[in-house]
Order: C-alpha cells, then structure tokens, then sequence
C-alpha cells in the first residue's frame, strides 16, 4: 500500500471514530437535555468543588461538582458533563440553576442554554463534520462519483 494511502487510512479512521464519539455524546446529551426540558424539574444548587482536569500543557478544563435538593428533599450530587473555562465557570458556594429529572435526579444539568442546547448541538454537528471527513478519506472513490453524478 503506498504512503499517502495509508497516511489517508489513518486519518479516515481517526476521523470517523473520533466523530461517533461526539455523536454519541452528543445525541445522549441531546436526548437528556430533551427529556430534561419536557418533564424535568428546576432546582437551587450550590457548587460544592470544582474538578480540574489538565487538557493539554497549556489550558486545564473545570467540572463542577454540584449539590442539589430533589423534589422529596434528598440531597443529590452531579458532576457537569461540560467543562468550563476558568474565567466563566461559577465558583465554588456559589448558587446555580439546575435541571433534572424527577424520576431519575441523577440525570441534571445546569439549567443554561449552552448545557442544555448549544453544547449538546455543537458536539452533534463536529461528530457529523468528522464522520463525513472520515468517510471521504475512507473511500475518496465513492464521493469522487457522487459529486459527478
């Protein structure tokens, strides 16, 4: 196999399978933040800790890890799926919005558009943008012939 095609190999999958990662997290999310938004239940919580997770040599993200009263008055506690940047996330006591489902607490979110809409829509659409990169890497024939048709 010649170089370039296994470089092209490479990428194809690379592409591909890092793009159905974001597409499942990004469905899973969108169907929690859907459910979330159709029977779920708002919340004060309050941020107990911030997790941080070093990304790469030069930024770290921030989860946070955030207490809530449920409905029957159970205490429940929720790591945000989503990092956020240091300068923006809320500090540690701070009060925040949350929303959940009442049938099932451990599945919350803040109660914000980017958790709820945006982010989840966004991870969606990058998955969709790199399964399509990796297709075409993938088999480059097979779209070459579609665009002419």
């Amino acid at each position: 196999m010649p170089r370039k095609r296994l470089r092209a190999l490479a990428y194809g999958v690379g592409f591909f399978a890092f793009g159905t990662v974001l597409l499942y997290t990004g469905f899973v999310d969108l169907y929690n933040s859907t459910q979330i938004a159709l029977d779920g239940s708002s919340a004060e919580g309050r941020v107990v800790s911030v997790d941080k997770v070093q990304h790469t040599q030069y930024s770290d993200d921030y989860f946070l890890i955030i207490r809530f009263k449920d409905g029957s008055g159970t205490n429940r506690e929720f790591k945000n799926r989503h990092p956020h940047n240091f300068l923006f996330f809320p500090k540690v006591g701070e009060t925040v919005s949350v929303r959940y489902l009442p049938n099932d607490p451990q599945i919350a979110m803040l109660a914000t558009v980017w958790q709820s809409v945006l982010g989840p829509l966004v991870s969606f659409l990058i998955g969709v943008l790199l399964c399509w990169l990796g297709y075409e890497e993938l088999f480059p024939e097979s779209v070459k012939r579609n665009k002419n048709v």
